[in-house]
């Protein structure tokens, strides 16, 4: 390159080499900061001190709580790896651990029941937001949890928020103790269970549907123990932080994955967790556990129930479910729940009557005022009750005669005059049951 043409100076810079390797790079910007809100305590709320739950706060009318939250694959990068049927599904284990913490908020022991209602996907752009509404105490001391979401910015979207989960919160027992976790203490595994080959497991999950991520990929060692499965369940340290978590969702879903090993699955449809029940949180920031899946007969080939039992390397008790139900659920249903609900973007419209070439209305149901048979609303009063009948369907057309055709042309406020004076009088006659106004040809309807 001649740099004399951009330095016509005397004498001219010198030129050097450039390095032969390539260039460092390092980057300063902080990632995952710019999408967070405020300190909570600044608008008026306490913070929920949990990865997923931003905040909580105490209902002033009766004692429920509420807690608050935003869900994104970009600022929850573990999330997006839980990938089923083609959607970034939220795990039902995750719906789990929220209904265990709004437990722990209110003084509950654990979770009743929890009926997942519609699958939580996250959208490939943007946010979520995430409400967990807690209820007043009854008299019996249980408490009704619901758990909806929006799409961020979709505050005036007539589609509302949408129900997740719902469900019931327990009190707390009165005598817990720590105990053991039954068939998880001692020699691990137990003797005479029988080892399950578990050689490309994610990798045949995922032809069947389920495309899992490096964070949700946490089953170690499977065995079969009589009717009941044991597995070894780590949470690998792509999942991120733990300790703030009752139990961190990626290892509870893994605890979950042998029962991919059971039955006959399909390519078309999944097995997704619909209810738990008798759910109790015993210990807090596992990292590596055992689990017990005993099977319990449900009678109906499109459902799974298993009763969870979680534990830790020593076989103390973590976690429990009395029973977990898992339904059959289609690629459809989870591309369904994709799409967030839209205003729709509907408007009124009318459809037009033709006119005769006397211009006159052409249908025979319609009177029109301002024709010679009827001048007026008046004269079209007499005439019914002299005995006329009325036009079915009803409706009245207040028209311009083609006398004054052109001046309401040169003058459009002369036509809303017109009707202006007409309605009064309109609406008393229809009060008294004379003349029925509606439906007709000319009717209203939406439209996108």
């Amino acid at each position: 390159m001649d740099w004399t043409t951009l330095f016509p100076v005397d004498p001219t810079p010198r030129t050097v080499d450039l390095p032969t390797y390539a260039f460092q790079h390092q980057r300063y910007w902080l990632d995952g900061l710019t999408d967070r809100g405020a300190d909570p305590t600044d608008l008026g709320l306490v913070s929920a001190g949990h990865p997923l739950l931003s905040a909580a706060v105490e209902l002033a009318n009766g004692g429920g709580r509420l807690l608050t939250g935003r869900l994104s694959a970009r600022t929850h990068a573990w999330l997006g790896e839980h990938v089923v049927a083609g959607a970034v599904l939220v795990p039902g284990a995750a719906l789990v651990e929220w209904a265990l913490r709004a437990a722990d908020e209110v003084g509950a022991g654990g979770v009743e029941e929890l009926a997942l209602q519609v699958p939580l996907v996250l959208p490939e752009s943007g946010g979520l937001r995430l409400q967990i509404v807690v209820g007043p105490p009854g008299a019996d001391g249980r408490r009704e949890v619901h758990m909806y979401s929006r799409p961020e910015g979709d505050a005036d979207s007539t589609a509302g928020w949408v129900c997740h989960a719902e469900g019931v919160l327990g009190p707390a027992p009165e005598d817990e103790g720590e105990g053991v976790a039954e068939g998880l203490v001692g020699v691990w595994p137990p003797a005479g269970a029988e080892p399950v080959a578990l050689e490309d497991f994610y990798a045949q999950a995922a032809a069947s549907g389920y495309a899992y991520g490096p964070s949700f990929q946490g089953l170690r060692a499977v065995w079969r123990d009589g009717a009941d499965l044991l597995a070894e369940v780590v949470l690998p340290e792509a999942a991120g932080e733990h300790t703030a978590f009752g139990i961190h969702p990626a290892l509870l879903d893994a605890a979950l994955h042998p029962v991919l090993l059971t039955g006959q699955n399909t390519t078309d449809t999944v097995w997704l967790p619909f209810t738990w029940n008798g759910v109790s949180l015993r210990a807090q920031g596992a990292t590596s556990v055992r689990v017990r899946l005993s099977p319990r007969e449900c009678g109906d080939e499109s459902e799974r129930t298993v009763r969870v039992t979680v534990a830790d390397a020593v076989g103390a008790p973590v976690l429990s479910a009395d029973a977990v139900v898992l339904r059959r659920a289609s690629e459809e249903q989870l591309r369904r729940a994709q799409v967030p609900g839209t205003d729709g973007l509907f408007a009124m419209d009318w459809t037009p009557l033709p006119l005769t070439p006397d211009g006159s209305v052409g249908a025979t149901s319609w009177a029109a005022l301002g024709s010679e048979a009827t001048p007026d609303l008046d004269s079209l009063i007499a005439a019914l009750d002299g005995g006329t009948p009325a036009p079915r369907p009803s409706g009245v057309s207040a028209r311009a005669t083609r006398r004054d055709v052109g001046a309401m042309a040169a003058d459009g406020l002369m036509s809303a005059e017109r009707v202006l004076k007409l309605l009064p009088g309109l609406a008393g006659r229809t009060t008294a049951g004379r003349v029925p106004v509606g439906g007709g040809d000319a009717r209203s309807r939406t439209r996108r």
